[in-house]
């Protein structure tokens, strides 16, 4: 307390305040318009106010997010730490959580988020058994809206059965840019799977550039005479 001349108490301002998190910008980042695999990854920054330090006891991402890197910076320093979920933030720190939203899944619309729970003690100057908790709950959230880069004609999964054995049949797929920006395809498509016996895969650009590359491909898929009887694929 002070005492002026005239005798009266005037209390001093002293910040007891539990401490939390705030956002720093928007707890919501909108990536817009994306293709279907580009990276969207995006690195929320927080800061601790309040006289009270703050523990990170959550950050877990909901379906089709994932959790990256979390850092935070002390007041007094430039350097970003790594953080581990439980650690004690001092008062008027940083925190920087980075997390990406899978674009490899469509619908159109993705929404993800970091579910985010911190606690800080309320007054430690009380010496309460057990102390008293703030607990905050909040959102760090991602929307974008994802299109597919390539498209194919027809759409569904090309079926080549029922077959009779020892006859051959071919089925043609044509794949094209959407933004009509051309693109490379190899053969075979993925040598981490391995082609059946008498199942073949060929890719044709159409007015190919000077790499290779086309914004429309014909891909021929066909099962040869001498196929071993059995289901393929």
């Amino acid at each position: 307390m002070l005492f002026p001349a005239s005798g009266a108490r005037i209390p001093l301002a002293i910040d007891t305040e539990p401490g939390r998190l705030e956002v720093v910008g928007e707890a919501t980042h909108r990536f817009g318009d994306v293709f279907a695999g580009d990276e969207a990854a995006h690195a929320f920054t927080l800061r601790t106010v309040g006289a009270t330090p703050v523990t990170i006891v959550q950050a877990q991402p909901s379906v089709s997010t994932s959790l990256g890197e979390i850092e935070w910076q002390r007041p007094d320093s430039q350097r970003w730490a790594r953080y581990t979920l439980g650690e004690t933030i001092e008062p008027g720190s940083l925190v920087r959580l980075t997390a990406q939203l899978s674009t490899f899944v469509a619908p159109p619309s993705r929404r993800g988020r970091i579910i985010v729970v911190a606690e800080s003690p309320v007054d430690p100057a009380r010496m309460e058994d057990p102390p008293a908790v703030l607990t905050q709950r909040f959102d760090l959230v991602m929307l974008a809206t994802v299109s597919l880069f390539v498209r194919a004609t027809p759409s569904s999964m090309v079926a080549l059965d029922p077959l009779p054995h020892g006859s051959g049949h071919t089925e043609i797929v044509a794949i094209e840019s959407t933004t009509g920006q051309p693109f490379g395809l190899a053969e075979p498509l993925d040598h981490r799977i391995p082609m059946p016996p008498g199942l073949s895969v060929r890719c044709t650009p159409i007015a190919p550039d000077e790499r290779g590359w086309s914004s429309r491909w014909m891909l021929e898929f066909a099962v040869g005479a001498d196929t071993p009887p059995g289901r393929h694929g």
